[in-house]
């Protein structure tokens, strides 16, 4: 979310004769949405084939990458592809989180985990646009593209050295 405030902006930036800044910014987030449902609705038959730790891993790193591009954005169609295919991995993501959370937490803890990553996931929706107006005030809106991809990068990370791979569904009673 910290780059809602700034994505007019750099919007304006990239083809500053754009008269419809607004909706050119709304079709790029409708990109961006489309591809994270279409990822997420195709994560079940993925995560036949490929463990959730693994998922987790690709969807970090190449989200982390494609943020990392969009700094470097050339053009608003550039940008737009950009952002799809950071939407495509962040929602290939979202289910499989709520996958190992269901895999890897007792049953009378789920609720409570599941509370837990709704509840830090509606902070980032607050933080996010403070934490990223604030980045490209004083560092530039650039700055806001790398800073995402960093704690995308962050997240990779983290999955790779702490997730395990639960290796089958525990028994629904």
């Amino acid at each position: 979310m910290n780059i809602a405030p700034v994505l007019p902006l750099y919007v304006q930036s990239l083809a500053p004769d754009l008269v419809y800044i607004a909706s050119t910014c709304g079709a790029i987030i409708a990109v961006s949405g489309l591809t994270s449902a279409l990822a997420s609705a195709g994560m079940g038959q993925l995560s036949k084939h490929f463990s959730h730790r693994r998922i987790l891993l690709a969807g970090a790193a190449c989200t982390a990458v494609f943020f990392a591009a969009q700094a470097a954005a050339t053009s608003v169609l550039v940008l737009g592809i950009l952002r799809g295919m950071s939407g495509f991995f962040l929602g290939a993501m979202l289910p499989t989180i709520n996958a190992v959370i269901f895999l890897l937490i007792p049953a009378e803890k789920r609720g409570v985990a599941y509370g837990v990553t709704t509840g830090a996931m509606q902070m980032g929706n607050v933080l996010g646009p403070l934490t990223g107006g604030t980045i490209a005030l004083y560092f530039g809106i650039p700055a806001v593209f790398w800073v995402t991809a960093g704690l995308f990068a962050a997240v990779g990370v983290w999955v790779l050295l702490y997730v395990r791979n639960p290796e089958s569904r525990p028994q629904l009673s």
